[in-house]
Parts: structure tokens; sequence; C-alpha cells
């Protein structure tokens, strides 16, 4: 099992990136809450200033009837990325999600120590709307 999927496995992470060197904390007791789904994904993140990355260890509870990641899996990582990063680009103020299409050309099988990361960055931030890819 790799280092990545071994911590997903023992606990929540977070990674955030201060200046050149990563920095890993435990997430903290309030966030996500106890019964949130992003817990249970087991998601990591590297965050720098205009880009991010997450990962989460593709386990079988991810995966349809014929194996496959579940698409709803893609969009949720997607989202929680293009969150943290629209966030960044849009403090003081506040945001949502507006519109979230997700690709996948082929599906992806679960196999043992498979991770599936998903990497975003801030095409564009204006006054009122923030383009994440």
């Amino acid at each position: 099992m790799n280092r990545s999927a071994q911590r997903a496995r023992s606990g929540s992470w977070r990674h955030s990136c201060l200046g050149s060197a990563v920095v890993t904390q435990p997430v903290p007791g309030e966030y996500p809450p106890p019964q949130h789904m992003l817990r249970d994904l087991h998601i990591e993140f590297e965050h720098a200033a205009r880009e991010s990355r997450a990962w989460i260890p593709v386990v079988p509870e991810l995966a349809d009837r014929r194996g496959h990641v579940l698409l709803g899996v893609f969009a949720t990582i997607a989202d929680a990325i293009g969150g943290g990063l629209a966030a960044l680009a849009a403090a003081p103020g506040w945001i949502a999600t507006a519109d979230l299409t997700v690709h996948r050309a082929t599906p992806i099988a679960v196999s043992d120590n498979s991770v599936l990361e998903a990497r975003g960055r801030v095409a564009r931030a204006g006054r009122s709307t923030v383009v994440i890819e």
C-alpha cells in the first residue's frame, strides 16, 4: 500500500503549501463533521496560490456494479478542489458552484492501492465569477 493510501485509511489529513514547504496536519475536528461524506472519502489536498491537487484512495465502495469508479466520485473531488480554489480567489467574498462539468473518457477500474487524483487551477478570477479548470 502506498503512503497516501495508508494515511487515507488511517484518518483524514489535510495538506497545505506554505511557500515552498509542504505542511501536513490532521484535519480539525470541526470540519468536516463526523458524518460528512468527505471524511468517508479520506480526501487529501495540496494547495498552492492558484493551483491545487487532491487525491482519494480508490476502494471497492466507490465502484459501480462493473467495478468502475462512480462518476459522482469524480464530481465530488472536482467540486472540493474547485470550491477551495474559488474560496481563496474570491476571499473575503463567498462562493457557490454555478456549473460543474466532468468528462470521463474511459472508465477507471477499482484496483488495490490505486489513488484517484484531481488537479485544478484558477483560470480567471473576476468580480463576480471565478473559473477553475
